[in-house]
């Protein structure tokens, strides 16, 4: 009962007659502790986003691993060594033939240049998702019918149904720059990655339509797209297929083919615990701040819980009480906000960015709770143990200069 009795008398003395000094510092406290935790979950799920968003596209969109000749020249996939692969290597998951060509892109008014995929039921599985036409299928995909991406239909001013003019080499080694094929190809479908630089570039057909194109045959591609359970095996790999394959075989990892982007996805993450720590800190001063103003406008009232009885330690409980309970309003305000936005944000996708830049068209966030666990207790945690510095100031006044206090 003298335990409950202490805490109702020490509680209403430290909250009543607030001034609106005191108000607007507490307030000032739970907004820099808000602001601080939305920008470290903002900035750990952008961070996050950026390289969960550009590492699921790259690897998705472009082989764990690469083969081809030397020379970029056509050969026969049917090779009892490139049949073995699998069974050689037990990391290979996949693998498939591709065609892979350079070409030109015309609508009514517009020319685009490039590069045009043949893909069969496997390599359609790996640009399924991004299709907008969620029904759209394999099966759907005739012959003279082209999946272009969002990025390309608008700069080509044309849609799903109406026709482009494809201009490929008549063979794929396109010596010579006056002997291209003219044909007609229908928008089968549209997609779209998110991925600037890849849809940019890359359209889609039917395996056999850009063989026929090129005048290859079924058993001939122009390089092999190798997938693996684990893409990290790739680097490890590549020395011992080209030594299994021989010459004029080659291969490079997804690494290779995108090695721009991932050095950009580690030079955005060496920055981050500056910036981090400089929102901690900042957070850290307000409370401290805070505190010390409360102090200096409840000095009476500290000489009186002092005179009732409370001891040092009481003292300084009740100052880290008042420090977690503006950390912990300020924190759950800033989960809710951050919440909040990244819902909005990847439904809506409303903040665009510049793919030139960026390598992505909109700004990309993950909702990860174990983050947001992480960082609401951290921010707690580094809250109340900073309310110790104020609090321990308290125990060094002394009783009757704080009951003059005025």
């Amino acid at each position: 009962m003298k335990l409950i009795g202490n805490n109702l008398i020490s509680d209403k003395l430290m909250n009543s007659g607030k001034v609106r000094f005191v108000m607007f510092t507490e307030i000032v406290a739970v907004l820099s502790v808000m602001l601080g935790t939305i920008a470290l979950i903002m900035s750990l799920s952008v961070l996050n986003g950026f390289e969960y968003k550009l590492r699921e596209s790259a690897m998705r969109l472009t082989a764990h691993l690469t083969i081809q000749t030397i020379n970029k020249s056509i050969f026969n996939f049917d090779d009892p060594k490139i049949l073995s692969l699998p069974n050689k290597f037990k990391s290979i998951s996949k693998v498939l033939p591709s065609v892979n060509i350079e070409a030109l892109l015309k609508s009514k008014g517009n020319l685009e240049s490039v590069s045009i995929r043949g893909i069969n039921v496997d390599g359609f599985s790996e640009i399924h998702d991004y299709i907008k036409n969620k029904s759209f299928k394999f099966a759907d995909l005739n012959d003279n019918e082209l999946i272009i991406s969002s990025v390309l239909a608008s700069k080509l001013n044309v849609k799903t149904g109406e026709y482009l003019l494809l201009f490929t080499p008549r063979s794929s080694n396109m010596m010579d720059l006056n002997d291209f094929r003219a044909s007609k190809f229908k928008i089968a479908a549209i997609y779209r990655s998110g991925m600037r630089q890849y849809d940019e570039l890359f359209v889609f057909s039917n395996y056999k339509s850009v063989l026929k194109q090129l005048n290859m045959v079924d058993n001939q591609a122009i390089s092999l797209q190798i997938y693996l359970d684990d893409a990290k095996l790739g680097p490890d790999l590549v020395p011992k297929i080209e030594k299994y394959l021989g010459y004029p075989y080659y291969s490079f990892t997804v690494f290779d083919t995108h090695q721009q982007i991932f050095s950009w996805i580690e030079l955005q993450k060496e920055p981050i615990p500056l910036i981090l720590g400089l929102i901690t800190l900042v957070a850290a001063l307000n409370i401290i701040t805070t505190l010390l103003v409360l102090i200096l406008e409840k000095v009476n009232s500290i000489g009186i819980l002092r005179t009732l009885g409370m001891n040092r330690l009481g003292l300084i409980i009740l100052f880290v009480k008042k420090g977690f309970k503006l950390s912990l309003i300020g924190t759950l305000t800033g989960v809710i906000v951050s919440l909040l936005f990244s819902i909005l944000q990847i439904n809506f996708e409303f903040i665009k960015l510049n793919g030139d830049i960026y390598y992505l068209d909109s700004l990309p966030l993950v909702i990860s709770p174990i983050q947001y666990l992480l960082v609401s207790l951290l921010t707690i945690f580094l809250a109340v143990i900073v309310s110790l510095i104020p609090a321990y100031i308290t125990t060094k006044i002394e009783i009757i200069k704080s009951l003059r206090f005025k």
